[in-house]
């Protein structure tokens, strides 16, 4: 499940979504695993689509499997193309312990991480 959560700069309530956030929230609840990732990548894309940098909140992700962290691999390389900054926040085991096995915790350094 992803809940979204937009930060803006904006006081008009009328204001297009899209328009007026400064910044997108993802809270990825649950897990990032194989049963979950096609409809996390659905989420996650429509999210990139809006054009607004993005904060993924990873407090509350559980089991993550390689297909999870090749899910957040294509999304950095995609939101570089386009020149959209992503950004990490939280710890989760589940994630850290999958980092430290796939030998990628260089490559995502979430804040709030410690190892």
């Amino acid at each position: 499940m992803i809940m979204e959560k937009q930060t803006t700069d904006r006081q008009d309530p009328a204001a297009e979504p899209a328009a007026a956030a400064a910044e997108l929230v993802i809270d990825l609840a649950n897990g990032l695993e194989i049963k979950a990732v096609e409809e996390t990548h659905r989420s996650l894309s429509a999210a990139l689509e809006r054009g607004v940098p993005l904060t993924i909140d990873m407090t509350r992700v559980g089991a993550v499997d390689t297909a999870g962290v090749q899910l957040l691999l294509g999304l950095q390389i995609e939101a570089a193309k386009r020149g959209m900054p992503i950004r990490l926040t939280g710890e989760s085991a589940g994630f850290n312990q999958a980092l430290n096995v796939l030998g990628l915790r260089e490559r995502f350094n979430p804040a709030g991480t410690r190892g």
